[in-house]
């Protein structure tokens, strides 16, 4: 019996990118441990640690290897980013100590160096929660190192997506509460050519955003890169962090059915 041969898929890639868990040994197999991954994304979401624990070379090895199977890579730095502890476990954004911020800045210059040898052209990340301990006004530093961190990327043409986030909410005050109008009006007093606010369903949703408002965005090239994130909802604290667990990361198998729709 002859089979009919097969007909291409008029159905257009997926353009979902799968966040894969920052502890994982082997971005292949995390791949390949999916068999409907292809179908389903078009590439991965992955954590800074895995990119700078590796050598270029490394991850020229990698990058090829998602380019044989046209699969796209994000490098997303949000985790990492925090005024404490100190480097190497976390990175920040304000020259205070300057051992440690060297040392900073070298973590971020390195992120930036190796995404062409991943075949990444985007680059996630967020700010700092309030610091504590009475320090200095931190606006102006962040402000430099923003700018730093977007013409490191210009220079690699790579775009850095600035996420909505509980952790900017000291620097983009109600960045939580609307569809990522504040951070791109932030990042428009800045002038930075190459970073887009990064908006978050969880974020959207729960501030009850319509989507034309949150397309605007996208339309004026101030987003160009939507998180799909779950939520809950959970009473807020003065500082706009929810007292329990953070919606935004809620796993969407555990959401209620009404609100898997929403999403």
């Amino acid at each position: 019996t002859m089979l009919p041969p097969l007909q291409p898929s008029a159905k257009p890639p997926p353009t979902v990118f799968l966040r894969l868990p920052h502890t994982m040994g082997s971005l292949r197999h995390e791949v390949l441990h999916r068999p409907s991954f292809k179908a389903r994304f078009g590439g991965v979401f992955i954590d800074a640690g895995y990119v700078h624990a590796r050598t270029a070379a490394q991850l020229r090895l990698e990058g090829s290897w998602l380019a044989s199977r046209n699969l796209g890579v994000v490098v997303d730095m949000t985790r990492l980013i925090q005024y404490h502890p100190y480097p190497p476990t976390a990175y920040r954004l304000f020259d205070y100590l300057p051992e440690e911020y060297n040392q900073s800045i070298a973590f971020f210059e390195d992120i930036i160096a190796k995404l062409p040898s991943l075949g990444a052209r985007d680059l996630v990340m967020s700010l700092h929660p309030r610091p504590d301990g009475g320090l200095p006004p931190i606006d102006a530093s962040v402000a430099a190192t923003l700018a730093r961190i977007d013409a490191a990327a210009g220079a690699v043409n790579a775009t850095v997506h600035l996420r909505q986030c509980f952790k900017n909410e000291y620097l983009v005050p109600g960045g939580i509460r609307d569809g990522g109008q504040a951070i791109a009006a932030y990042l428009g007093r800045l002038g930075l050519e190459n970073t887009r606010a990064a908006p978050s369903t969880a974020f959207m949703l729960q501030s009850k955003q319509v989507p034309s408002a949150v397309g605007s965005l996208f339309a004026a090239d101030n987003a160009s890169l939507l998180l799909v994130n779950g939520f809950a909802d959970a009473a807020m604290d003065d500082y706009g962090a929810p007292s329990g667990y953070l919606f935004n990361n809620e796993p969407m198998a555990e959401m209620a059915d009404a609100q898997q729709a929403q999403v």
